[in-house]
């Protein structure tokens, strides 16, 4: 490897480990509520379990109970209104992402957890648009940034035989 050069196979964080440590965690502090930001997405399926209470949000969607319509970049959802604020292939699709990290902060309660997972290296696909690509640095910094957030892990993951995703694993303190 090349001098200054970033070997990222040292922050790997298996896609099966970081949501074990997510479902052990959100059980252990006996967290309930769930916010799926661009969802609704089938990564967070291990939350559809009866007691907890699963809402998702987006610009547009369907009309169902639990679909909540908002602009995290300027989002009108309640402060500290959910213990779990998580995205799935989401950011990148955002003009101003230090605004939608800010508000997701904003949303989680103190002691919730955010996990959202990223485009590292992938082809590019409008849906509507595509801005960024992130790094664990990058996109821990997004975070951190707002003083109020304390890193769990951040690391890549393999997906389709090369290093694509990124996720980032928080908690608001």
């Amino acid at each position: 490897m090349k001098e200054g050069h970033l070997d990222i196979n040292q922050f790997l964080f298996p896609r099966e480990k970081a949501f074990t440590d997510l479902h052990l965690l959100f059980c252990e502090r006996n967290l309930r509520t769930i916010l799926d930001v661009g969802g609704p997405s089938r990564a967070f399926n291990i939350f559809n379990i009866q007691n907890w209470i699963y809402r998702y949000s987006n610009i547009t969607g369907s009309q169902k109970s639990h679909f909540i319509q908002d602009d995290i970049c300027n989002s009108k959802i309640e402060s500290d209104s959910f213990d779990l604020v998580c995205s799935n292939d989401m950011f990148e699709h955002i003009l101003e992402p230090w605004l939608a990290a800010e508000h997701c902060v904003r949303i989680c309660k103190s002691g919730g957890l955010l996990f959202h997972i990223t485009l590292f290296y992938w082809d590019l696909h409008n849906s509507p648009i595509d801005c960024y690509r992130y790094s664990h640095i990058g996109l821990t910094h997004l975070f951190e940034r707002t003083g109020k957030v304390k890193t769990i892990n951040c690391g890549y993951y393999q997906h389709k035989k090369s290093k694509q995703r990124v996720i980032y694993f928080g908690e608001k303190i």
